[in-house]
């Protein structure tokens, strides 16, 4: 509940774990909860404990020209909030959790123009529970999964380019109280993709006009057939 806007410009983090004292403890090393804050050409490295790197929780946020690198779990956690994030790099998410991601969105309104997303352990951008998101002229490489849409999100992407993944896009259901997911792509390239589409039935992607309905059942144990992610 801040009063006023935060700014970030040109500062760097690095080392950080996530607050903790006694019993009581935060997700993420940097966290801003029902506070705007803006991030400019900012650095967020080496992040020791802690589930995420940067949580921003129902509030207005831009991230603009700053770099993610070498997160614990997920770099950026996005929860009930809407803004944007462009000219971003990330690199090396979830080193100690593989089931990390470069971006982590929930329950939120998010466009997203011209990042860069590299090693993730497990999704290089992760979209759920009732958001949705426009990805623009960017990349997703070196990863477990490019893009998943799952619990009722929407995903619009214009010039998106997937490549080095075991699945392109996941499009499933992952929580009973969601339902069904979708994409609407256009300008979706990928290159030396696994799996490029994994789509649960009630699911669908949208590749420059055509559909393609899914048929393929609990997708979710599917891609973590020994344990389920929370």
């Amino acid at each position: 509940n801040a009063v006023s806007g935060s700014l970030l410009s040109h500062v760097e983090f690095s080392q950080l774990s996530r607050p903790k004292r006694h019993n009581w403890e935060l997700s993420g090393a940097l966290n801003f909860y029902e506070s705007p804050v803006s991030i400019y050409n900012s650095s967020f490295e080496n992040n020791i404990i802690g589930d995420d790197y940067l949580n921003v929780i129902r509030s207005k946020f831009r991230i603009d020209g700053s770099f993610f690198l070498s997160s614990n779990a997920d770099a950026v956690d996005i929860d009930f909030s809407n803004g944007i994030i462009r000219n971003t790099k990330f690199f090396n998410c979830g080193f100690n959790d593989k089931n990390g991601d470069c971006l982590d969105l929930s329950g939120s309104i998010v466009d997203i123009e011209n990042i860069s997303v590299k090693e993730a352990g497990d999704k290089g951008i992760s979209i759920g529970e009732f958001s949705e998101v426009t990805i623009k002229k960017s990349e997703v490489s070196d990863s477990n999964i490019g893009v998943a849409s799952k619990d009722l999100s929407i995903v619009n992407i214009e010039e998106l380019l997937i490549s080095n993944v075991n699945y392109g896009a996941a499009i499933y259901q992952k929580k009973p109280e969601y339902g069904a997911s979708s994409i609407n792509a256009w300008g979706l390239m990928m290159q030396n993709v696994v799996e490029p589409y994994l789509i649960e039935e009630g699911s669908s992607v949208t590749i420059e006009g055509v559909v393609v309905e899914g048929k393929t059942r609990n997708v979710i144990k599917k891609l973590y057939p020994e344990t389920i992610k929370q």
